[in-house]
């Protein structure tokens, strides 16, 4: 018995499958019980294979990942965003069956798509000792088979996606706020089976953005819900993040996100109220695009 002969099946019918296995079989088995579980479960998935922890509000998004086929996450500053969707990509190539899965990233630019994402799709491959190997073109190959990409087309291409098919399809688009309309367009298009998933995240600076068009209709208190447009919308405001809110989480961690010190230099940077604070502070989208020259 080999692990591939078992992988798939229910986590119930492995465990009843042990009791009747010998040593050998019960060892692959429990081997395909531990991926079955862990391919339902992001945030248990980050702590086995890779030792790391997430806080709550990547906890949120990992269940709402999992919950619902378009999730958009609009955050303020440095809480880990392009972090967590770069475990997103890991874990799915990890937890698909080998051959069937594919994941396709983008961003406002070539070098957003390599140097943000990419970096932390390339660590998370390297800690968690993942198969395959990542290249510096921002490609993940398992067996010479492309299982991964990060893509930039031209802003105007919304062709630029296109010939990309597996049954198990991923979408992460990244400083999602900077990508044009012609760009979501196309990547639309890739996500129409039942098992494809779509990950919009990045800071809400442009409210007369496509990212911000996605969004409307969520709740804008802060709390999670759905958009007009049928995106699972997740805010994470400044003060959502443990160095705010108290909440417990290793030191290491603790150091990566905003501080209270950040917090007030940036205050006093940009007044409070302005479309900057209200962006990169709160995480919601201003009334007045932060380049913008004439307020409305």
């Amino acid at each position: 018995m080999t692990t591939p002969v078992v992988l798939g099946r229910d986590p119930d019918e492995l465990r009843a499958l042990i009791d009747e296995a010998t040593p050998a079989e019960a060892e692959v088995i429990a081997a395909a019980l531990e991926h079955e579980l862990l391919a339902d479960d992001i945030t248990t998935w980050t702590r086995v294979r890779l030792g790391e922890h997430l806080w709550s509000k990547q906890v949120e998004i990992a269940e709402a990942f999992r919950a619902h086929r378009k999730v958009a996450v609009k955050a303020c500053h440095g809480p880990g965003k392009s972090y967590l969707a770069g475990r997103i990509v890991a874990h799915w190539i990890d937890t698909h069956p080998p051959g069937e899965a594919m994941a396709v990233t983008s961003a406002p630019t070539d070098p957003q798509v390599k140097a943000i994402l990419w970096r932390e799709i390339t660590k998370a491959h390297r800690k968690g000792n993942l198969p395959g190997r990542v290249t510096l073109d921002a490609q993940w190959k398992v067996d010479d088979e492309l299982v991964a990409i990060g893509r930039k087309p031209a802003d105007h291409d919304d062709h630029g996606f296109q010939g990309i098919h597996a049954r198990y399809l991923l979408v992460v688009m990244d400083e999602a706020c900077g990508i044009p309309r012609s760009l979501w367009t196309g990547a639309s298009t890739l996500g129409t089976n039942a098992d494809a998933r779509m990950l919009a995240i990045g800071n809400p600076d442009d409210p007369t953005s496509e990212f911000a068009a996605m969004c409307e209709g969520a709740p804008e208190d802060g709390t999670s819900g759905m958009s007009s447009q049928g995106w699972w919308v997740i805010t994470i405001s400044i003060y959502d993040t443990p160095n705010f809110t108290g909440e417990d989480v290793p030191d290491d961690l603790r150091h990566r996100l905003p501080s209270a010190e950040w917090l007030e230099n940036h205050r006093r940077r940009v007044g409070e109220g302005s479309p900057l604070w209200v962006s990169k502070a709160l995480g919601q989208f201003p009334k007045d695009a932060s380049t913008g020259v004439v307020p409305w």
